[in-house]
């Protein structure tokens, strides 16, 4: 992606499903952090991908949300989260919350704490992944080439 290109792309402006104002490339950086974390748990991801036009994105993973084991719903609820926090990493919001582009996360987070009394509201977990340099970098770089192209496979880049 050329310089000019990447500005015009990460400057460019869409409406969130709640009616907000979204960065396009917001949208990829949540889309980023949950495929990057998801991998640094040792999930697999098949794709991740946004789609700016109808101001969703989507990280597919190879296994399923619910496994049933509380280590499980503990993965599960991060890599939900992972979204949201990255969202506010980059606004530098001192503490992490949900973001209005994370309310379907959310709604998974809250699901999958409930089978084992885990807390949804807890980012710890994955503030400290993602506040690793090497993840962070990671979450960046991959975030730009979906701005770029949109729809990555598991066989396309170097970040799975």
């Amino acid at each position: 992606m050329t310089e000019d290109t990447k500005r015009r792309c990460w400057g460019e402006v869409i409406l969130s499903p709640t009616g907000e104002a979204l960065a396009v490339h917001e949208l990829a950086l949540h889309e980023a952090a949950h495929a990057i974390v998801a991998v640094d748990l040792g999930r697999e991801v098949i794709w991740v991908e946004i789609d700016p036009e109808r101001s969703r994105g989507e990280m597919l993973p190879e296994t399923p949300w619910h496994r049933g084991t509380r280590r499980a719903a503990e993965e599960n609820l991060i890599i939900a989260m992972a979204g949201s926090v990255a969202q506010c990493m980059l606004k530098g919001w001192g503490s992490s919350r949900w973001t209005h582009e994370g309310l379907r996360d959310r709604e998974i987070a809250y699901s999958v704490a409930g089978e084992f009394g885990l807390d949804p509201e807890d980012f710890s977990c994955v503030s400290k992944i993602l506040n690793r340099v090497d993840v962070w970098e990671k979450v960046k770089g991959l975030a730009d080439r979906l701005v770029e192209c949109h729809r990555i496979h598991t066989c396309e880049t170097e970040y799975f």
